[in-house]
């Protein structure tokens, strides 16, 4: 998981991804979510970054904001109780 305006060189899967989602995690209730995904990577970091003030005007420093690659599966079913 990258972190919003962490700098470093992205990983092989980061450079192999077909877009970014946003992910949050409350790290007090547990409670997680992701939004995207977004193709372009400077989108995706504004809408982390966005994400990340509104936590923080919020005063939950404990909620991590994060993206993470996206792997378009391509229409590929992955839910084995489907059809």
């Amino acid at each position: 998981m990258t972190l919003p305006g962490e700098s470093r060189s992205p990983c092989d899967e980061e450079v192999d991804a077909d877009g970014f989602v946003v992910l949050v995690v409350d790290l007090v209730t547990g409670h997680s979510d992701c939004y995207g995904p977004y193709r372009d990577a400077a989108h995706a970091r504004g809408q982390a970054e966005w994400r990340r003030l509104e936590y923080d005007l919020a005063d939950l420093p404990d909620v991590v904001v994060g993206l993470v690659p996206w792997h378009d599966e391509g229409g590929r079913t992955t839910d084995t109780a489907a059809g």
